[in-house]
């Protein structure tokens, strides 16, 4: 098994770093990857490995070839099982790592990212597994929560966002889980009872929160959208923890 050239691994460092510099457009009659043989062999040596595609250029892929989701799911689940075989659910891409395992990290990542494309109620339950699972890598479980959100229904997302923010699962880069706590609050925003739910979910996870960057920057948000929130004891003795002082251009 061969190990990585230093400059082969700074390439591919670098191919994962690094977005796009312009979107990818495909013309809606391209029928190349339609095959699902070329479609697979595309997606193992170069989409899932160096494509590094945005939201929208995955999303004008899988449309550009009417690639049916079925299809896509099948090739995204093969790929996982197997590279999570050879890599053990670990990121490896340091510069002594094998050139085939660290192929099989970066391929394992995206083919995560790429499963909200195309799931289903078990996508959705797999993807939860990844989530959930304290034995994966955070690098992997961070692909599979950003995937699930996107596909998660109003509902599903706040009983996830309401695991990770009581502490009940041991989960890493929390601030992201407080952006969705964001963003599912300005979703609905027909729903005032969930509003208020969230409020004081997030609340409640501030007044414990030990990071001083993302008390600050998610209690500023918060207190954009709830005037309660911003006027509240409860915020204060939060912010005094780390001698932190109100926005004042709160609502």
């Amino acid at each position: 098994m061969k190990r990585m050239s230093v400059a082969w691994v700074m390439c591919l460092m670098a191919s994962s770093l690094l977005a796009s510099p312009m979107e990818r457009v495909w013309a809606p009659d391209d029928k190349k990857y339609s095959d699902p043989v070329k479609l697979k062999l595309y997606l193992e040596t170069n989409a899932l490995v160096y494509g590094q595609f945005s939201e929208s250029e995955m999303v004008n892929f899988k449309q550009a070839f009417s690639i049916k989701d079925e299809t896509l799911r099948a090739l995204l689940m093969g790929f996982i099982r197997e590279d999570s075989a050879k890599t053990g659910w670990k990121w490896r891409l340091g510069f002594d790592e094998p050139r085939e395992i660290a192929i099989a990290s970066m391929r394992l990542r995206e083919a995560i990212k790429w499963m909200h494309l195309c799931a289903d109620t078990e996508t959705k339950r797999f993807l939860m597994g990844i989530i959930t699972d304290n034995t994966i890598d955070d690098e992997f479980r961070n692909c599979a929560t950003n995937s699930y959100m996107k596909v998660a229904d109003a509902q599903e997302k706040w009983d996830a966002l309401a695991r990770f923010l009581s502490g009940e699962l041991k989960t890493t880069y929390i601030y992201g889980k407080y952006l969705h706590a964001m963003q599912l609050y300005d979703e609905v925003k027909e729903d005032p009872q969930r509003r208020d739910t969230i409020v004081a979910t997030v609340s409640i996870a501030l007044a414990k929160e030990a990071d001083k960057f993302v008390l600050a920057k998610i209690d500023k948000l918060l207190a954009e959208r709830s005037k309660e929130y911003a006027e509240s004891a409860q915020r204060k003795a939060a912010l005094q923890r780390f001698n932190l002082q109100p926005e004042k251009d709160t609502q």
